[in-house]
Order: C-alpha cells, then sequence, then structure tokens
C-alpha cells in the first residue's frame, strides 16, 4: 500500500489570516533572503545582465517573493539596457502583466482575456470556438502567451493554465463589468451546446 501526501496551499493577505481548513501541520513561507534573491536574479539574467543596477531594482521590486523575482528578473532580461531609475518601468507586478499584455496583438488580448473569464485553468479549443478562431490562429497565441510567460501546459490532465493565479486575476480584474458578463454568458451558452 503506497502513502499519499496531500498538499493544500492557499495565499494569506496578512499574518493574522488562518488556513481556511484544519491541517495537521502549517508551513508559512517566508521571502527568500537577500542572497536567495540574488542568485535567483543572476540564473535569470546571466552574468552578462545581472549589474547591480538590475540586481537591486529587480531585489526591490520583488521582496523576496520568488513569483516576483522571476517576473521582474524576466522584464529586465528582455530590455536593452533600460535605465533602471526611470519612470518608464513597471511600478509592480500589475502593471509588468498589463505591460505584457500590451505588446500582444488585438487578437491575443481578447484570446487570453476570454481565457480569463474560464478560470485560472481553461480550454484553449472552447475559447477559439467561442471567439470563432480557427486552429491555427489558436496556436499563434498560444505561443506569443507562452513567449510572455503569461500561460503553460498543465503537467497532467488537459487544457492551459495561467502561469500564476495573479496574472489570470490581473488580466480578469481589468475587465469591463459588461464585458465580462456578456463574456461569461457567451461561454456559458458555448459550454452548454457543446456539453448538453
Amino acid at each position: 500500500r503506497e502513502r499519499i501526501l496531500l498538499v493544500f496551499t492557499q495565499r494569506t493577505v496578512g499574518p493574522d489570516d488562518r488556513p481556511a481548513r484544519h491541517a495537521d501541520r502549517v508551513l508559512r513561507l517566508t521571502p527568500l533572503s537577500t542572497p536567495q534573491s540574488t542568485e535567483m536574479i543572476r540564473a535569470i539574467l546571466g552574468d552578462d545582465l545581472a549589474d547591480q543596477g538590475a540586481l537591486s531594482w529587480v531585489r526591490d521590486k520583488a521582496r523576496g517573493v520568488p513569483l516576483f523575482v522571476s517576473a521582474f528578473a524576466d522584464f529586465a532580461r528582455r530590455q536593452s539596457g533600460p535605465d533602471f531609475s526611470g519612470t518608464s518601468l513597471p511600478l509592480d507586478l500589475l502593471d509588468l502583466f498589463e505591460q505584457s499584455l500590451s505588446r500582444l496583438p488585438g487578437p491575443t488580448r481578447r484570446f487570453v482575456q476570454a481565457a480569463a473569464v474560464m478560470g485560472s485553468i481553461f480550454e484553449p479549443e472552447l475559447i477559439a470556438a467561442l471567439l470563432d478562431e480557427s486552429p491555427e490562429a489558436m496556436a499563434d497565441h498560444i505561443a506569443l502567451l507562452a513567449k510572455e510567460q503569461l500561460v503553460g501546459e498543465r503537467t497532467n490532465g488537459s487544457g492551459l493554465s495561467f502561469a500564476h493565479d495573479l496574472i489570470r486575476e490581473a488580466i480578469y480584474g481589468n475587465l469591463s463589468k459588461d464585458l465580462r458578463r456578456r463574456l461569461h454568458g457567451d461561454l456559458a451558452d458555448l459550454m452548454l451546446a457543446q456539453w448538453p
């Protein structure tokens, strides 16, 4: 008989938050230390790009959160000699995701917005059908979204998933109420038609 370890994660808002369910053991993750953050940043940037300005900027923005370290270091890696004291840099993670979205062509932005309505895990074929897109266009959207590190394939199960819940929340949160309502309704109609 094999033993199974069940691990549940929960993102908390403040130090007084408690797990939603009883747990035999609760592990509270702490931010990465400065040396750990620096090591992660250097691994993403490489030695050529890991100058002191880039390292300090990413560390200050990320505050030891691995997702933030990864996202801001990847942003720094893709820039060509940015001024890390400049005002054109993203202010926070939401601003960073919005900049990633703004680089995408309009049809790909609409694709990922519809995917955000479906949830953290989504079926790209269903989103393509919703938007009346061809399989080739769907593949192009997925390639662009993967390049921007917004979505990725699931390790098990079908469909795709957003790289992090915060990415999906940022995209979904920026949709107008009317667009959200319309996409939810159209998606529900399509799902009922496909799976009566």
